[in-house]
């Protein structure tokens, strides 16, 4: 439906996985750990999505899974940026319909990646995982990254209700800096640009042919 009745498409994370996925049956690959925090990219191919945006950004990653590179290239897809730490953030693939797909989560808002810690936080006291969860990457400042690994070290020694209002409180404290609105902001602006110049240019064609 989306390739014969819209003029782009956007998928996100486990949606990006699952329509590469029935589209081109390009299977998704588990990571021996979890792509969790704020990562830098590259841009990696010009194109007009990524029109203005730095050569260098950052974007938040949640994520276990992820598509090859050389597997999306073969299949007919254009990567746009990514990076050395978690592949591929940004990609696409132009058909009628302009497909495009990011790993990542630009519309994250800033405290996403603290609330999604937390949450697995509690479910390690609450007895719901075996693992505690380790702290996003490039997300909290030194201080603050020091004072969680000091805690996690002593819960993994034992679950106290004080020891998770002690992590509770040092999260509560977080006044987070979203380093990656500014270009997650451009990006969209070009898709809605984008999405209205090919409107305009379907509107001059149906003009022409009633003409």
């Amino acid at each position: 439906w989306a390739r014969d009745s819209t003029y782009s498409a956007i998928w996100s994370c486990l949606a990006a996985h699952a329509a590469t996925l029935h589209m081109d049956g390009i299977g998704r690959r588990k990571s021996e750990h979890k792509h969790f925090g704020v990562f830098e990219c590259a841009r990696v191919s010009d194109h007009p999505l990524t029109a203005g945006t730095p050569s260098n950004f950052h974007v938040p990653h949640s994520r276990w899974n992820g598509l090859a590179e050389e597997e999306l290239a073969a299949r007919g897809y254009t990567v746009l940026a990514c990076t050395p730490d978690v592949g591929v953030d940004t990609f696409v693939k132009q058909e009628n319909s302009l497909f495009v797909f990011f790993q990542g989560h630009p519309e994250y808002e800033s405290d996403t990646l603290l609330r999604e810690y937390r949450r697995d936080i509690e479910r390690y006291f609450r007895n719901e995982s075996a693992t505690y969860p380790n702290a996003p990457l490039g997300y909290f400042d030194l201080t603050t990254e020091a004072a969680l690994t000091h805690l996690k070290t002593i819960a993994l020694s034992g679950r106290s209700n004080e020891l998770m209002a002690s992590i509770a409180s040092v999260l509560t404290d977080q006044n987070v800096a979203n380093t990656w609105h500014r270009s997650a902001t451009n990006f969209y602006n070009n898709w809605l640009e984008y999405l209205r110049a090919r409107k305009r240019a379907a509107q001059c064609d149906a003009q022409e042919i009633l003409a």
